[in-house]
């Protein structure tokens, strides 16, 4: 039986923590060229730092950031993680680098979509994609235990 255009078929990420997350609304994650590109709201659970409450803001029209807890200066927090809209490539400003990614950063209806795959392979996870009839399970591992 084919699905509705407008249904959204469910999507679990199965995170390095063990949390598990059910994505089953259409703005929390997009297909794109393959490409499954998540809700930004979704990536601290994939970066290998604490992210400092209420983290995760725009600056300005054109940057996502996503913020780091400073250990060095208790209640402090400093920038973890930038992305700019349209730009293939993100900043890991704990790491020190710069770092390509597969697909753009976008902004949809006033949300931020990043690649999921290319963003957690660059911090040493490895991707799982597998579908049955409940929908797609994406399962991400750490290499490091």
């Amino acid at each position: 039986m084919a699905q509705a255009a407008n249904q959204v078929v469910p999507v679990t990420i199965e995170y390095p923590s063990g949390d598990i997350v059910k994505l089953d609304h259409q703005e929390d994650y997009r297909i794109d060229n393959g490409r499954l590109m998540l809700w930004a709201g979704y990536v601290p659970s994939i970066l290998p730092f604490a992210v400092a409450s209420k983290g995760v803001y725009m600056i300005g029209d054109k940057t996502l950031q996503i913020d780091a807890v400073d250990y060095d200066y208790p209640g402090e927090r400093r920038a973890g993680f930038t992305i700019k809209i349209g730009e293939k490539k993100f900043t890991d400003h704990i790491r020190n680098q710069v770092i390509k990614i597969s697909q753009p950063a976008e902004l949809i209806k006033g949300r931020v979509y990043v690649p999921l795959r290319t963003i957690a392979e660059a911090y040493s996870c490895v991707v799982q994609f597998t579908k049955d009839s409940n929908g797609t399970t994406v399962s991400i591992q750490s290499i490091y235990k």
